[in-house]
């Protein structure tokens, strides 16, 4: 996930760069709804035992956004409703 998310903060493929440049939250908010819904909703991770699956907080993850990204302002929940969208 961490991988995924830097190389297309960074760059990835023209036109994942020229998406994320424009909605980096809209984005970001759809990524995480991984950890807002269940494996039968959204293929999610809700329930789940992360720490045994080896998978990251939501908390852990979005650190480990912020930090590789350009300066952007934080998640809300509306990015995350809007992602549903």
């Amino acid at each position: 996930i961490f991988v995924g998310i830097a190389d297309r903060a960074r760059a990835g493929s023209a036109a994942s760069a020229d998406a994320a440049s424009k909605s980096p939250l809209a984005d970001l908010g759809f990524c995480s709804m991984t950890w807002h819904s269940t494996p039968d909703e959204y293929g999610g991770i809700l329930g789940l035992d992360h720490a045994a699956l080896g998978i990251p907080s939501q908390r852990e993850f979005l650190d480990h956004y912020f930090a590789h990204a350009v300066p952007t302002a934080p998640l809300q929940r509306f990015h995350l409703v809007f992602s549903l969208f």
